[in-house]
């Protein structure tokens, strides 16, 4: 399991805090969350005075740093990220619930620069913690548009997270019989005589899922 501590910004009063205390943890924290980067290396510098090999999981909070965010998903030991548009839609002034193009649009945005990268893409927080069919509901929308986890806020929301985020029955079973097929000498680009076809895209992507269980 990964265990990341989420610091404060470096212009923050409680920064110096969260530093001294990641110098106390040392060897014991795997990667550090980095809330409202705007571009800022400094802060990522300064951890890794603690411990080079360190991990970061960057919040991007700002349309600055959405516009920057292949290179900022560049940057040595960035394997995570997450969205955080309560912050970045602060000087709209409209309801962000009436911002569901923009919303759909960062969100796009956001995975596609991801996956270019080689990032796992972490969906935003939510603080529904009451109504766990909704929250569901929310986290299965996700999903559909590419993220692989989501920020949790609450006890409440990590079974179903867990849950939601996981390879599913259907997506095993298709992976399972891929590379049961994939035995198959002649394998690559081949219709089999059941009429399951293997290329090696499939393959891949059925090792993937396994892997993700």
């Amino acid at each position: 399991r990964y265990s990341y501590l989420r610091v404060n910004e470096l212009s923050s009063t409680e920064f110096i805090h969260d530093y001294e205390l990641l110098k106390k943890l040392k060897g014991r924290v795997k990667g550090v969350v980095v809330p409202k980067y705007d571009g800022d290396y400094r802060a990522l510098d300064k951890i890794k005075e603690i411990d080079s090999s360190i991990e970061f999981l960057p919040l991007i909070e700002s349309f600055k740093d959405l516009s920057a965010l292949d290179s900022l998903l560049r940057i040595e030991n960035v394997y995570f990220a997450a969205l955080g548009l309560e912050d970045m839609f602060i000087d709209i002034p409209y309801l962000n619930e009436n911002l569901s193009g923009l919303v759909k649009n960062a969100e796009s945005r956001f995975v596609r620069s991801c996956y270019a990268n080689n990032v796992v893409p972490i969906h935003i927080i939510s603080t529904n913690t009451k109504d766990l069919n909704s929250y569901r509901k929310e986290c299965l929308e996700a999903r559909l548009n590419g993220f692989q986890g989501k920020l949790s806020i609450h006890p409440n929301h990590i079974d179903i997270i867990n849950e939601v985020f996981r390879p599913n029955n259907e997506e095993l079973d298709w992976a399972k019989d891929i590379l049961d097929h994939s035995k198959d000498e002649r394998s690559g680009y081949f219709m089999h005589d059941d009429g399951v076809l293997t290329t090696p895209p499939k393959i891949k992507k059925a090792k993937n899922i396994i892997e993700n269980e």
